[in-house]
């Protein structure tokens, strides 16, 4: 099982890429707000 660390990366953020995603999807996306304290990791 991999660590907390080694699971977020905020030097490497996947967001731009799920972004993209999110723009070419043809489904419906619904991206659901964060909730504190977790959005601030």
């Amino acid at each position: 099982m991999k660590s907390f660390e080694e699971l977020v990366n905020t030097d490497d953020p996947g967001w731009p890429l799920v972004s993209e995603w999110i723009k070419t999807a043809k489904n419906k996306i619904e991206v659901l707000p964060a909730e504190p304290p977790n959005c601030y990791l």
